[in-house]
């Protein structure tokens, strides 16, 4: 019995080929920075919101 001749390959999907842009020393360090700043950004949010919440609390605790 012979097997159809995709059998014998091995197939991918690349939904985001990589550009010689991202390999480049400016390209890694853009990427980086991009990945960074977007988590300080979160973090961040993160900070603020507990502290507008902790807020509410502290108001609470005083009218009370």
């Amino acid at each position: 019995m012979k097997l159809p001749a995709f059998f014998g390959h091995k197939r991918s999907i690349n939904l985001l080929p990589h550009d010689k842009f991202e390999s480049s020393t400016l390209g890694i360090i853009l990427s980086w920075s991009l990945r960074f700043g977007k988590w300080s950004v979160i973090l961040t949010q993160l900070i603020v919101m507990g502290a507008f919440i902790y807020r509410f609390t502290l108001d609470r605790g005083l009218t009370d």
